[in-house]
């Protein structure tokens, strides 16, 4: 009966401990996982902007957009050279799918004191591991934008949008997240009305 009644204390125990210890852990799930997403993030950002430098640093905003004028040195048609836009644009996502690959195969480190949320024990403690694992392909899309520069003035600007949708698997589950940055590819002031008929990159 002894044994029986110390079987039953050594359950209790264990019971309780579990309890808890699933309290903690729900307790600070969700700041782990923002944590863990903003590390993501970062890892990301850093690997797109390097790799567009890379891409685009010879490339000038004259290389994708020829501008048409008559005599009169009227407007007449903004051109975009769609071959050599779309050459860059699947250099770039080429470039970083690559560059994720070898990112991701690392595991990054969370200490537990980051994850509590005080600042006086952040970078505290044991660390949590996190790997962030790439799902699909990366997607590029041109986005064309004209801003008002004053009179007979217009800001063209080219945008490269790049998607990178990821897994991020942490010790206690695996988020699914998709993040978007823009990088600009060329920007030029054109003098002279805009006409209203142009290349809209966005629709091709």
């Amino acid at each position: 009966f002894k044994k029986i009644k110390n079987m039953v204390k050594v359950i209790a125990i264990v019971a309780i401990a579990f309890t808890v210890l699933f309290s903690i852990l729900r307790g600070i799930n969700p700041m782990f996982n923002k944590l863990a997403e903003e590390r993501a993030r970062g890892i990301e950002t850093e690997i797109i902007n390097i790799e567009t430098s890379k891409v685009l640093k010879e490339t000038a905003y004259e290389d994708l957009i020829n501008i048409e004028k008559d005599s009169n040195n009227n407007i007449q048609m903004i051109r975009a050279d769609v071959m050599k836009i779309n050459k860059l644009s699947s250099d770039i996502a080429y470039n970083i799918q690559m560059e994720l690959n070898k990112k991701t195969s690392d595991k990054i480190s969370i200490p537990m004191g980051s994850i509590i949320g005080n600042k006086y024990f952040s970078g505290i403690g044991p660390s949590l591991k996190i790997k962030i694992n790439p799902v699909g392909s990366v997607e590029t899309n041109i986005i064309s934008t004209f801003e008002s520069a004053g009179i007979n003035q217009t800001i063209h600007k080219i945008y490269l949008e790049v998607t990178c949708k990821e897994s991020i698997v942490t010790p206690y589950n695996i988020i699914e997240t998709q993040i978007t940055n823009q990088v600009l590819m060329g920007e030029s002031v054109i003098v002279g009305n805009i006409p209203q008929t142009y290349l809209n990159l966005e629709d091709r």
